[in-house]
């Protein structure tokens, strides 16, 4: 299943509830960015595949077909700059989420370490499954 079809179903019946959601959310640094003047400059900035809002928490959500390092990675550094630079009353927790049609047992462990929400989606029951 591709990220984007995991995104659509996601949205569609999502496995906690959200007042809003937005697709490719970029995470930045208040102000100019000064690398964007310069030719073939990398910009100072992140996309986060999707971010939902309930009442008082914001869940930053990567999504990959496979549970791998990288997408743990990326979800982190996602949580640590939104807190940095985007958290705002009355948001007061930020939650990383990461959302696969297939997982690891050794990376899950990861993800319940770091405090990382984890799910998998089942194809066979057409519902996510959260695993930490």
């Amino acid at each position: 299943m591709t990220e984007s079809k995991l995104i659509s179903r996601f949205l569609s019946d999502p496995p906690f509830l959200f007042l809003r959601a937005q697709r490719e959310v970029s995470v930045h640094p208040k102000g100019e960015n000064f690398s964007a003047r310069a030719v073939n400059a990398v910009f100072d900035r992140i996309s986060v595949d999707l971010v939902c809002w309930t009442k008082r928490k914001v869940y930053v959500c990567e999504f990959k077909r496979l549970l791998n390092r990288s997408v743990i990675g990326d979800v982190i550094t996602a949580k640590i700059l939104w807190e940095e630079y985007m958290l705002k009353p009355p948001y007061d927790e930020v939650v990383p989420v990461v959302v696969t049609a297939a997982s690891k047992p050794s990376l899950e462990l990861v993800c319940r370490k770091l405090g990382i929400k984890l799910y998998v989606y089942d194809p066979e029951h057409g519902r996510f499954s959260e695993r930490c």
